[in-house]
């Protein structure tokens, strides 16, 4: 009886759902509510996943090499490399373009974690940039941020807090306490532009300072932020995104421009483009051939800046 008016009123409160989409496994996280698990190697969906110590796809951070150049990336799946292998993500291939025009190491740092929306990314740089000592911080939040108001994809048990238990410091040990009862939820991707939340001005409000907040925390620091504007499929269609993509767009370039940092515009960037087959393996996921065309194009914006952050 307890356990069933339990559940009851912290479903209202929580979400429960089901292992992300592309199957790569979260687990509970105190300060950012879902992360990679740390120290594996995976087969997902017939790729080879690792995740180093830290809780970052890729492998071990090794020693700082002299000269050495480090490049972070912070979003959720379009930037983590959802159905792409490691070598093929953007910020490995911009790693590569950048070190063969600068003649010096340049390591990529991959901070993205699939679902992760701006708040989250914000702590992911807060928690692992002091002891990483990245140059350059790639922002890519946005698809997480735009479809807050939808259930997304979580691993079983691993829940999402809304409402006032968000401010408790006590909802870790209910969670734990009650996660037996808690059930867990099929929970369907993003299927189309039309499971867009409706354009909330919290919500955006809350993604402006957080987008403030790593720039900030970036140059804190000691290295440059840079925003990634991810394009999608709906960037080719005759009518316009929806006003909700749209808004957050606007506040990226916004904030960009007020901080003084690059902004590559990754719709723009394919706007020479016929069409997006083969450019995305879904509504809002690059293909390989997307990776490769964002990372060139990375490469390209930094590349005229110079290895050093100033």
């Amino acid at each position: 009886m307890y356990a069933f008016m339990a559940r009851a009123w912290l479903s209202r409160q929580w979400t429960g759902a089901s292992a992300e989409p592309s199957g790569v496994p979260l687990v509970i996280d105190e300060q950012r509510v879902w992360a990679l698990p740390r120290g594996t190697e995976l087969d997902v969906a017939g790729m080879d996943l690792r995740v180093n110590d830290r809780g970052m796809r890729g492998g071990e951070v090794p020693a700082r090499l002299p000269g050495e150049v480090r490049l972070m990336t912070l979003g959720d799946s379009s930037v983590f490399g959802h159905g792409v292998r490691e070598t093929e993500v953007f910020s490995v291939i911009a790693a590569e373009q950048l070190s063969q025009r600068w003649q010096r190491p340049v390591l990529s740092l991959n901070g993205a974690v699939p679902g992760h929306d701006s708040g989250q990314s914000r702590m992911t740089l807060r928690t692992l940039s002091p002891d990483l000592s990245p140059d350059w911080v790639v922002i890519g939040s946005l698809w997480s941020d735009v479809y807050r108001g939808r259930r997304q994809s979580l691993p079983p048990r691993v829940l999402v807090v809304r409402g006032v238990l968000r401010e408790l410091a006590l909802y870790r040990l209910l969670q734990r306490l009650l996660a037996p009862v808690l059930s867990s939820e099929s929970i369907r991707w993003i299927a189309d532009a039309g499971d867009i939340s409706p354009l909330s001005p919290d919500a955006l409000d809350a993604y402006r300072r957080n987008l403030r907040a790593m720039a900030r925390d970036t140059s804190q620091l000691g290295g440059c932020p840079v925003f990634v504007m991810l394009p999608a499929p709906m960037d080719f269609d005759v009518v316009p995104v929806p006003e909700a993509v749209a808004a957050h767009r606007g506040v990226m370039r916004a904030v960009a421009s007020e901080t003084g940092a690059p902004l590559l515009d990754g719709p723009a960037l394919l706007a020479g483009n016929e069409g997006w087959r083969g450019l995305f393996i879904d509504q809002v996921h690059p293909s390989a051939t997307g990776h490769a065309r964002l990372g060139m194009a990375l490469a390209a914006v930094l590349g005229e800046l110079g290895p050093e952050c100033s």
